[in-house]
């Protein structure tokens, strides 16, 4: 099988899919409520939010195999058969991003015609994604603990407020305040997950860790996500109240067990098999607070 097909397939990781395909659906249950449906659209917007995703997941790989954790004795320059992989996963990544791009512009002019709002998202998103392409296949991640300012307002960005904002108005052709507030909530407890993967590496990196002994980098990383996860509590309540939707949307408080539970799990058992499995919990709830939140919507 050719490497490239190899490269593709290792790339395709479900568990990854949860949290920017939740987005999709609370965009679409937001547009249901106002009672409008299509069924291709979401499918749609689905299938190009899996691709977007493998193609994240393709330059991370491709940023552990040949930025960070390279070295001078098999720099992909003087390995041929490292280099000839290293020139076609970054001709996959580039590949993969073309697609999405000329693909979610074809479903814009399909949808509503292509209006401006609809070109500048794309637009937007297309190179803020470009940007985060570039930077992974040139510098390598940081293993300090902390995270990035610019990095988290990507992340919200990228898995929160484009793609509500996208599933939402290519089915209204409207784009109401209040759907970009609740968009940025997305984006705010999508960034749970991103928190969850340092506290994943910096376990890696100081293992063994004690919970009784626990580095501050992961300490700060902790307490991180309980305010995030507060945060967007709070957010989502207030968006329920002023915004007048259904009381049954709450129905998202039956996720917040369980994403307390993967914070409190870390504390307690700070081991490295564990931050992996409490790192696709976060992923699988984060999903249900937003499914479980259009569920609410709809009764």
């Amino acid at each position: 099988m050719p490497i490239i097909i190899n490269l593709f397939l290792s790339a395709i990781r479900p568990i990854t899919f949860f949290i920017p395909c939740a987005a999709i659906i609370l965009g679409c249950g937001l547009a249901a409520f106002q009672g409008i449906v299509d069924g291709a659209l979401f499918s749609s917007l689905l299938i190009l939010t899996v691709l977007a995703q493998v193609t994240f997941n393709l330059v991370n790989d491709y940023q552990r195999a040949f930025v960070t954790h390279t070295n001078s004795a098999i720099a992909p320059s003087t390995n041929p058969i490292l280099y000839k992989a290293r020139k076609q996963m970054l001709q996959l990544i580039l590949g993969c991003f073309l697609i999405f791009t000329f693909a979610l512009g074809l479903l814009s002019f399909a949808a509503i015609g292509g209006s401006s709002i609809t070109l500048a998202i794309i637009a937007a998103t297309s190179f803020i994604f470009l940007l985060i392409l570039r930077v992974k296949t040139r510098k390598a991640n940081p293993l300090n603990g902390s995270l990035n300012p610019i990095e988290l307002i990507l992340h919200i960005l990228l898995y929160g407020l484009f793609p509500v904002s996208i599933s939402y108005y290519l089915l209204t052709s409207s784009l109401p305040i209040n759907i970009a507030f609740i968009a940025l909530n997305t984006g705010l407890l999508a960034s749970m997950h991103l928190l969850s993967e340092n506290i994943n590496q910096q376990i890696n990196i100081n293992a063994p860790v004690n919970s009784d002994n626990m580095p501050a980098a992961i300490s700060r990383l902790l307490m991180q996500q309980k305010v995030l996860l507060i945060a967007a509590a709070l957010l989502s309540l207030g968006y329920i109240y002023f915004i007048l939707v259904p009381l049954t949307s709450v129905l998202f408080f039956l996720a917040l067990p369980s994403l307390y539970a993967t914070i409190v799990t870390i504390q307690h058992y700070p081991e490295e098999d564990v931050a992996t499995s409490q790192s696709s919990k976060t992923a699988i709830a984060i999903f249900a607070y937003w499914v479980l939140f259009v569920i609410g919507l709809m009764l």
